[in-house]
């Protein structure tokens, strides 16, 4: 099985497959602007599913990683600028691909993709500190902080090139003037050399005029603009990278000389340890092929949240099941209200809802199913249940009830019926935090699923991209469908007694089964 890993760069665009141990095949390097024509994302997506033809790998890809030169959402799929490629401003890329290739699809920024890589390559503390910068077409930065990659509240974290600098009228590709990016990547480097030394290639700038005052107050803004950083963030490490200190007989060490020179004294410059990243074509794209690996184990590896419906429960022996449930390892308790109208049955009652909260040390939803749920918020809120679902179905202004729940100290939930469209909750995502999708007709225990939501179920999944929201199966959920929905993106289960109750079992057994599925 493989990763598809894909650098798309400024200037040239790199594919490969990487398996689980981060080895690359059928690597394929073109330039960008011959792939990406007219219609960019399209093409894109053309693209990739012609390689993966060419190399016979239909049923061998787990995932695919982008890394794109380019500012990208907070849920790491719209490319919000990408001043060095075109087409792709503002595009779901992440949807579009997974839409055209039926394979999970994550975007990541490139210099994102080349810190991975180099953090395993280098064996980098992953508890460290470090900032990355990697100077090519333009200048990339990526800082890892405690183990993780910091992209910012945006998602756009780590723009050292778009600092503004007072001393330059340099019109820079994102459209502003006077960003450092403007004279410290490639790109001023191709227009020193065509303007100053005409002569000289511009892969032996640096080997033939690396002295002159010219080149020298190059590497001295470069120096300058990393230390900057380097004084805000404090980092334990500092990597250096790209095709320009690849470039021959870069000079590497007085570059790090003078980030010493401007990095503040005794601390951090006295700490501070600089890895040079060799640059080679292959390293975005294994890069981009191990975080496809790496967010795939943890979408599989997931906790995802058990939900036992308190309806199934033995009500003569209700402490008893609470205790079991929770030793087992449920994660929130399930309670049904139904008032004989909205649905032709009546759920669980008042006093044994509040007993169930009361004795819980987990957390409690409750399911709505009434008409005008919003007259009762503040009862079951004052209750302290932690999640209340209202039916959209059996509310007239459901926007005031979900600021209603968030008011009461709860958290908002949307319960949708089978026959309801996506269309009509989509406009409320952004009030909810969880998604309770029916997939039998609310009201009655023991029914059979009905395989016509399985569309609206990916239009939600579809939508987590955009919206942070919880989606919870309540319905028939069968340990088959729970593995199956499970791997789809699915974040909970209501366990009723197509799964958990009256199975003769201990509970225990059960839910570590469930979580094993």
């Amino acid at each position: 099985m493989y990763a598809i890993g894909i650098d798309i760069g400024g200037t040239n665009l790199r594919i490969g497959l990487v398996n689980e141990s981060d080895v690359l095949s059928g690597y394929e390097q073109y330039p960008q602007a011959d792939i990406l024509k007219d219609n960019a994302p399209e093409k894109l997506a053309d693209f990739i599913d012609s390689y993966i033809k060419r190399h016979n790998a239909q049923n061998a890809i787990i995932a695919i990683c982008a890394a794109f030169p380019a500012a990208i959402d907070k849920n790491r799929a719209v490319v919000l600028n990408a001043p060095n490629i075109s087409g792709f401003n503002g595009v779901n890329v992440k949807s579009l691909l997974q839409k055209r290739l039926g394979i999970p699809v994550f975007i990541e920024k490139d210099v994102n993709a080349l810190l991975f890589y180099d953090l395993y390559r280098y064996k980098i503390n992953h508890g460290s500190t470090t900032i990355a910068c990697y100077i090519g077409t333009g200048l990339g930065n990526s800082i890892y902080i405690n183990g993780k990659i910091h992209n910012g509240f945006n998602g756009v974290a780590g723009e050292l090139g778009y600092i503004p600098s007072w001393d330059n009228d340099n019109v820079c590709t994102c459209g502003n003037k006077a960003c450092v990016e403007a004279y410290v990547g490639g790109k001023h480097l191709d227009m020193l050399q065509k303007n100053e030394f005409p002569n000289t290639p511009i892969g032996n700038l640096f080997a033939e005029h690396g002295n002159s005052p010219m080149l020298d107050k190059y590497v001295r803004r470069l120096a300058a603009i990393i230390a900057t950083e380097i004084n805000i963030i404090d980092p334990q490490t500092v990597i250096l990278g790209g095709g320009v200190p690849s470039m021959a007989e870069f000079p590497l060490d007085r570059l790090i000389q003078y980030i010493r020179q401007h990095s503040r004294k005794p601390m951090p410059e006295n700490n501070l340890v600089f890895v040079c990243s060799e640059s080679t074509g292959e390293n975005g794209v294994i890069g981009a092929g191990a975080l496809a690996w790496n967010q795939t184990k943890d979408r599989k590896t997931h906790k995802i949240l058990l939900c036992p419906s308190m309806m199934c429960a033995d009500f003569g022996n209700l402490q008893n099941e609470v205790e079991s449930l929770e030793q087992a390892g449920c994660d929130i308790f399930h309670i049904d209200i139904m008032d004989g109208k909205f649905v032709p049955n009546f759920g669980m009652g008042f006093q044994d809802t509040e007993f169930i909260i009361k004795t819980a040390n987990k957390p409690v939803d409750v399911h709505l199913m009434i008409q005008d749920p919003g007259d009762y918020v503040e009862t079951f809120a004052s209750l302290g249940a932690s999640i209340i679902y209202i039916h959209i179905e059996s509310d007239i202004h459901s926007p005031r009830t979900l600021q209603k729940i968030i008011d009461a100290g709860a958290m908002p939930g949307i319960a949708i019926n089978p026959g309801t469209a996506f269309e009509v909750i989509e406009p409320l995502l952004s009030l909810t935090k969880y998604v309770l999708v029916m997939t039998v007709n609310p009201g009655f225990a023991g029914q059979k699923y009905l395989s016509f939501v399985d569309k609206k179920i990916d239009k939600l999944l579809e939508a987590k991209e955009n919206y942070d929201f919880n989606i919870i199966i309540d319905g028939a959920c069968s340990p088959e469908k729970i593995a199956a929905l499970n791997a789809k993106g699915v974040d909970g289960f209501v366990l009723g007694t197509s799964a958990l109750f009256n199975k003769g079992r201990p509970y225990a057994d059960i839910i570590n089964e469930l979580r094993k599925t």
